[in-house]
């Protein structure tokens, strides 16, 4: 895709980590790096566990992102994830915001859900994520998936409900049982 008024092309991605890189969002700074990913469609690499606040998130070298519990998302503990990225599987409409970095459903049209930013989730630069939800799964991929219908952001269940940017926890009412390609 080319941007209007550019003769710089650059793809979905590409933009993704030009606008993380420059966003200014808190969050712990990575030592060297860090290389764009390619934007074919297919699964998406680099996405982590936030062990404080249970949301994905991407982890791309430049920034953690914005945790509810202040700072950056801490992701120790976590596998990688790859979520399917422009590629028809599953639930579409999952969009990363440039804020803090999660994945988040924006599939409900101008409702953005609370950031912990402060601010409503950032779509600027994302691309059509799908997650794969009630159905079969392979053995590597991980269950226990939700989407918070405050924050729209999609949470692990497995150990309870963690801090939601809304008061209080997340909240699963309404979600559907999601689940993830995974590798430790």
């Amino acid at each position: 895709m080319e941007e209007k008024g550019s003769s710089l092309a650059l793809s979905p991605l590409a933009r993704r980590t030009l606008l993380t890189g420059a966003a200014g969002t808190v969050g712990a700074l990575a030592v060297g790096t860090a290389t764009a990913t390619a934007a074919t469609p297919g699964r998406q690499p680099n996405w982590r566990w936030c062990r404080r606040c249970q949301t994905l998130f991407y982890f791309n070298g430049f920034t953690t992102g914005w945790c509810v519990r202040g700072g950056g998302h801490d992701c120790e503990g976590s596998g990688k994830y790859e979520p399917y990225h422009n590629y028809p599987v599953g639930q579409d409409q999952w969009r990363w915001c440039n804020r803090c970095q999660c994945m988040c459903y924006g599939g409900l049209g101008s409702q953005r859900g609370q950031c912990p930013s402060g601010d409503r989730h950032d779509y600027t630069g994302s691309g059509n994520y799908s997650i794969e939800q009630d159905g079969r799964y392979d053995a590597s991929d991980q269950t226990g998936w939700r989407w918070c219908n405050k924050c729209y952001c999609l949470c692990y269940a497995g150990n309870g409900r963690g801090p939601c940017p809304v008061r209080g926890r997340h909240n699963f009412n309404g979600s559907g049982h999601y689940y993830l390609p995974h590798s430790s």
